[in-house]
């Protein structure tokens, strides 16, 4: 049968920013305006009715964004237009900037005080960006707001991905976890029972082979397998394909995660000793030999010229994909034609059931002339006036939003909630130099070599070695 359900895509496009003038660290302080969530009754008109409404004026805050599809303008438009009828003495400016990440540009922008008050930023970049005097430690807002209690409100793991150096630096707007998308067809063909919570690696393995078929029929299994013509491949690697794409380091965290690795102390002092531990060997090591011992998955050269995972996929010559996918293929493949399809929870390693997020949220900027309305904004967007409106198209970090609009049972938006319960700590949210000096560049450019032709004469052990050097000099030199 096939499964139908919401439609989601919210992967996030560079856009947005806007300006503000230095001022001090950003401290909560009494606000003039008006801080209740509800509706505000129109003001008696007389002559100085708007001085009565705003005694100290009207303040102007700034905030950025990059979503830029139309359906996110249309989102952003109704929740800052209720946050603005509910404080009429705030007014929240919005200016689109192409900037977007760690660029120069966006730093300068940070640095020199010219940044919003609230900056948008992607979790990998929160050590970045704090550390150049762009996000305020949120923790003094928080507990001057007897109505704010973050244990209650959020899903743990999706609110301590916003932390860095144990301080809330930003909060969520939407996220995802990972999943494994399954084509439910293809598993009924093969007389395999869909994968539930407590599958094992070993487990994934084997059905990746007894899923993978020749031109006649034989599966990865059988002595007359033909690995040079393959029709139907069991599963696929963390790349997105397309051509000049690189391999997606965060997509293999739940693999290394799930093989009790990391590539970074939680000190973040060091890569010595966990980029190129045994255990991040033996994550290394069985992706490859998913590609040339097993093959179960196409090489990355093959990824290229069949159209990528997501063809793979909707064209039914992909039984088991996105161990790095969240849930934005959704909508994509309920309008395929005679696709079947669901998604289960992500298999348990030697190191237990763990996975990654996929994170975007606000921070106050520390220089902000209106750190009190700031915040006031901020909760808004990110509690359940704002989310109310961002939940028809992202997963939520409000656990009664979940509840309420029923996202807990269901059968696909549940599982990836489930999995927030399995996010491990991010190495990226460690370290200001983590991302790019681990997870780009270097790093993700071997673990594509891994997975294409002749990745198989690679000793994985002496050139994470050499890569664990590598990127304790360049984290030394974002230091």
């Amino acid at each position: 049968m096939k499964k139908k359900h919401v439609s989601i895509f919210f992967l996030i496009l560079p856009l947005i920013l806007a300006s503000c003038i230095p001022n001090p660290v950003a401290e909560p302080a009494p606000s003039p305006t008006t801080t209740t969530s509800s509706k505000q009754e129109p003001p008696i008109e007389t002559p100085d009715s708007a001085e009565t409404a705003c005694p100290d004026g009207t303040v102007e805050i700034s905030m950025d964004d990059w979503s830029n599809a139309d359906e996110a303008f249309a989102d952003r438009e109704e929740v800052i237009t209720a946050f603005e009828e509910a404080h009429p003495c705030i007014n929240v400016i919005f200016v689109n900037q192409l900037s977007f990440g760690a660029d120069a540009h966006r730093l300068e922008q940070i640095r020199s005080g010219t940044a919003s008050d609230l900056i948008a930023v992607e979790s990998v970049y929160i050590p970045i960006y704090t550390e150049s005097g762009g996000l305020a430690d949120l923790s003094p807002f928080v507990e001057a707001d007897p109505d704010f209690d973050p244990d209650e409100i959020y899903f743990e793991s999706v609110w301590k991905a916003g932390f860095y150096q144990e301080k809330p630096r930003a909060i969520n707007k939407d996220f995802s976890t990972s999943a494994i998308y399954i084509n439910t067809a293809l598993f009924e063909q093969a007389d395999i029972s869909l994968p539930e919570e407590g599958w094992t690696y070993d487990d994934y393995l084997e059905m990746a082979l007894a899923l993978t078929l020749d031109n006649n029929g034989n599966n990865a299994n059988s002595p007359d397998f033909d690995s040079d013509n393959i029709v139907q491949y069991g599963t696929t690697v963390p790349y997105w394909g397309g051509g000049g794409s690189v391999a997606w380091f965060r997509g293999f965290e739940n693999v290394l995660y799930s093989f009790d690795a990391h590539a970074i102390d939680p000190e973040a002092t060091t890569t010595l000793g966990y980029l190129n531990s045994k255990n991040a060997v033996r994550a290394w090591e069985f992706t490859r030999d998913l590609v040339h011992k097993y093959h179960v998955s196409p090489q990355v050269e093959d990824i290229d010229t069949l159209g990528g995972n997501d063809a793979l996929f909707k064209e039914g010559k992909l039984a088991i994909s996105g161990h790095y996918w969240g849930p934005w293929y959704q909508e994509a493949f309920n309008s395929t034609p005679e696709l079947e399809w669901t998604v289960v929870p992500l298999p348990t390693g030697p190191g237990g059931h763990k996975g990654v997020i996929m994170w975007m949220g606000w921070g106050i900027n520390q220089q902000t002339k209106y750190p009190q309305e700031s915040w006031e904004l901020l909760k808004w967007l990110t509690t359940e006036p704002g989310q109310r409106v961002y939940t028809r198209r992202a997963l939520t970090q409000v656990k009664s939003l979940a509840v309420e609009l029923q996202r807990i049972n269901d059968p696909f938006w549940g599982i990836f909630l489930a999995e927030t319960e399995y996010v491990d700590t991010l190495d990226d949210a460690v370290h200001p130099g983590f991302f790019p000096c681990v997870s780009e560049d270097a790093t993700a450019e071997f673990l594509l070599k891994t997975w294409k032709e002749d990745g198989d004469k690679l000793n994985i052990q002496q050139e994470l070695d050499k890569l664990a050097i590598e990127a304790n000099r360049c984290l030394r030199s974002k230091e």
